[in-house]
């Protein structure tokens, strides 16, 4: 990454597998929208002296859409809200 790049980073809970630090970046060889915007990556071995991250997954951006029939009143996304 060059210098001023923005990138997401955080941590979450893995339960019995304890806090993992989490990166998020985005995804530069995306060429078209079923490509993926950003990767994410764990740190396996938090405290370690390598940060060796690894990647566990991918994210697309999305958009909340408005509601156009009868069974779309409501966007998947509000189940979660």
């Amino acid at each position: 990454m060059k210098v001023g790049e923005k990138y997401l980073s955080g941590m979450i809970d893995l339960g019995l597998n304890g806090d993992r630090r989490v990166l998020v970046f985005p995804n530069k060889n995306r060429e078209n929208d079923s490509h993926p915007a950003f990767k994410v990556f764990v740190d396996p071995e938090p405290g370690s002296d390598d940060s060796s991250l690894k990647e566990v997954g991918v994210l697309w951006q999305n958009e909340k859409k408005g509601s156009s029939g009868k069974d779309s009143s409501r966007d998947e996304v509000d189940a979660f809200m």
